[in-house]
């Protein structure tokens, strides 16, 4: 494979070194496609080729080296029911080789020993840069012990940067505690152009042919795959099913004594050799890979490149990012029999017309994953850590250039404010969607995008607000304690003077706890909510609540108020803004407009990061620090706009929390913050909110 025109050597840092266990014949091609575009590469590997592997060892790449390896087997019990002999490597001299190589970037393979001797390397050498490749996905990592996730997360978080080979993988290592832009996905990847030359048309007698290429253990799922073609051919005994084997393992007798019906057939082929296997792949209809866990499985590559739709596991991290269900395979859970049947069915079942439109599909499906594309991804990473620069670029190329975004895909790769329009910075991933933070100096809001649906909303707040409970059960983000919300009463006082007789409106009042306490006092309260549940249970209370402003405006045309409160509410909000302005034309002039909130500023969100429960929390899409909230408040039409400090001390504090608690409100630290903007205009002169514009363009002169 020689070294395209349009390549040319990266000029950077003077010598990358990559350690890795070895060298499986498909990366052979990545390797040597980085090797060519580096002007100093180098791969330490801990064996040739490890033992029950049937490939041969390819030492061939310039500057490549067998370590000083201690290596063994043990057994592994997988929670999905199999137990797989696997091998451990120690290459023990690790440290002393990159100390006399003193590569300036290291990417360490893997997240055991290895690892941890670069970054040991890399405390030694703080100059270098360590990048991590873990090639996992959530099902391959079930069942790890509590020892070697507290080692993960020690080693994640020192590394520069995280090469993970999909979104399942990426979703695992977020879990540690990973900011998003440290991860870039490097997909497995192989040189298809022997099977990309293969003819998309089949003849007759191998257009439904079956095909499995795979080790044969417990883990690639045969066994309860055999079970269902069995039952489905019992079923059809006027058809005829064909199967070939590609491969070796412990099971291999066992499988070639199964018992099939008369009408299937079943070939074991053996160990094929690498080079060889275009031409099986020619000889058959599609792919079967019923894997109980599998971190990718290039196996799906080579078929889809070869024309063949894949009758797959969502187990296997490839299948679940490039086949997509009818188009160019069928996926099923292989622990659902009924969803194995039912895939396995559909596939057999297929027109020809139908299944030649598939086998274009597969192949169109994985074009863009060749060796020089997984080569770039990993040159990203190089760069990113070089420069620590340009990580929101970065970004748009290598995680966004996967299948799983490309389900997704923003307008453009650059993302603006949905507030004030200033370009906007990725800072985490939540689940489907990403926490942006706008980058405008005048504003500085983070915000989720793309937001949940009405639907996923509903849920969550059924699950964690507002379930049906018995008396005992805690509710996972309970709403603010009554003794804070009489404190917070108690404060309003000091600042407003007597409260009695004073119209509030509590908008987002939940279960109308803040309600029934400014009654207690003498105002007169109305409650706006949402939710039917909450509202329900605010109005047995004796409260008055409306669903909507729109509801209260219809039924009391000529209603204003004193105060308007947002506790803990605006975070909640589709587009807050436009909630702020429609206030306005409810809110007397001289009232107060009240907004409290969770501060992404303060000392647990700095330390917690993507862990942060307000961050977490699935009901919530925006998120505020003090200039981001008190820039909202004046640039939705309040005059005024301050932080109001509230001396509250919570129940549950001991003297040692209560000491804390005032450091943090003495540092800007705290969690909670409180804004009050005053509204100075008349009900005329208040626009409606359809008048907003969303990139408005206000003053933002409040004080703080």
């Amino acid at each position: 494979m020689g070294l395209s025109a349009e390549h040319n050597i990266e000029a950077l840092p003077a010598r990358i070194t990559w350690i890795a266990n070895f060298i499986p014949p498909y990366a052979a091609w990545m390797y040597q496609n980085l090797g060519e575009r580096l002007q100093d590469f180098r791969l330490l590997l801990s064996t040739g080729m490890e033992k029950g592997r049937t490939w041969a060892p390819d030492l061939s790449l310039p500057n490549t080296r067998i370590q000083r390896t201690l290596s063994w087997t043990y057994q592994s019990r997988h929670p999905n029911g199999f137990t797989e002999t696997l091998q451990s490597h120690f290459p023990y001299d690790t440290i002393p080789l990159l100390l006399k190589e003193k590569p300036k970037v290291v990417i360490s393979s893997e997240l055991g020993a290895r690892t941890v001797q670069a970054l040991i390397y890399r405390l030694l050498c703080p100059a270098t840069r360590l990048i991590v490749r873990a090639t996992v996905s959530e099902v391959s990592e079930q069942g790890r012990g509590g020892v070697r996730r507290r080692l993960r997360r020690v080693m994640l978080n020192h590394a520069d940067a995280i090469l993970v080979n999909g979104q399942s993988g990426a979703r695992y290592i977020r879990r540690f505690g990973v900011p998003l832009e440290k991860l870039f996905t490097v997909p497995y990847t192989t040189d298809t152009t022997a099977l990309t030359r293969l003819p998309l048309e089949k003849p007759p007698e191998a257009a439904l042919r079956l095909l499995f290429v795979g080790q044969l253990i417990g883990r690639k799922g045969l066994f309860p795959f055999l079970e269902i073609l069995r039952e489905w051919a019992l079923r059809h005994e006027t058809r005829t099913v064909n199967l070939w084997a590609v491969g070796t393992g412990c099971l291999g007798d066992s499988l070639e004594r199964y018992a099939f019906p008369s009408n299937v057939t079943v070939r074991f082929l053996g160990a094929v050799p690498y080079g060889n296997l275009p031409n099986v792949y020619a000889e058959c209809g599609l792919l079967v890979f019923p894997t109980l866990s599998d971190e990718w499985g290039m196996v799906v590559n080579e078929a889809m490149a070869a024309g063949l739709p894949v009758l797959g596991s969502l187990y296997s991290q490839a299948v679940e990012e490039l086949v997509r269900d009818a188009q160019n395979g069928w996926c099923f859970r292989p622990d659902s029999k009924n969803e194995m049947y039912s895939a396995l069915d559909r596939a057999l079942n297929t027109s020809e017309s139908k299944m030649s439109e598939m086998r274009r599909d597969a192949r169109k499906t994985v074009a863009y994953l060749t060796p020089s594309y997984a080569a770039e991804r990993v040159l990203d990473a190089v760069r990113f850590v070089s420069s620590q620069r340009g990580a929101n670029e970065r970004l748009g190329s290598s995680l966004n250039e996967n299948l799983e975004f490309r389900r997704w895909r923003p307008a453009s790769r650059a993302m603006n404010c949905l507030f004030c329009g200033h370009s906007a910075v990725m800072r985490f991933q939540r689940n489907d969607s990403f926490i942006w933070e706008c980058t405008g100096e005048d504003c500085g809001l983070e915000f989720l995008h793309p937001q949940p649906t009405d639907e996923q909303l509903s849920t969550a707040y059924a699950s964690l607000y507002y379930p049906d409970r018995g008396p005992q059960r805690r509710v996972p983000f309970e709403n603010t304690p009554v003794e804070v919300l009489e404190q917070a009463l108690d404060c309003l006082t000091i600042r407003l003077g007597n409260l009695n007789g004073l119209e509030l409106l509590d908008y987002g009042c939940g279960q109308g706890r803040l309600c029934a306490l400014a009654a207690r006092r003498g105002m007169t309260v109305t409650g706006i909510e949402p939710s039917n549940t909450a509202r329900m249970q605010a109005r047995g209370s004796g409260i008055v609540v409306f669903g909507s402003l729109e509801e209260l405006i219809r039924s009391v045309p000529e209603t204003s108020f004193d105060l308007i409160t947002l506790w803990d509410v605006i975070e909640h909000l589709r587009e807050p803004w436009y909630d702020l302005r429609s206030l306005q034309r409810v809110l007397k002039p001289g009232g107060r407009l009240l907004v409290s909130t969770m501060n992404t500023r303060s000392l647990r969100a700095r330390i917690q990061g993507p862990r942060w429960e307000n961050y977490s929390n699935p009901t919530h899409t925006f998120f505020f620090n003090r200039h981001s909230l008190g820039s909202m408040i004046a640039r939705t039409g309040f005059v005024g706009t301050e932080e109001w400090i509230l001396p509250i001390r919570y129940p549950q504090h001991g003297f040692l929390r209560r000491s804390v608690h005032r450091f943090l409100m003495a540092t800007s630290l705290n969690a909670e913050i409180v804004f009050v903007g005053t509204n100075d205009r008349t009900p005329d002169e208040n626009p409606s909110s359809d008048s907003f514009p969303v990139a408005a363009n206000f003053n933002s002169n409040y004080r703080i």
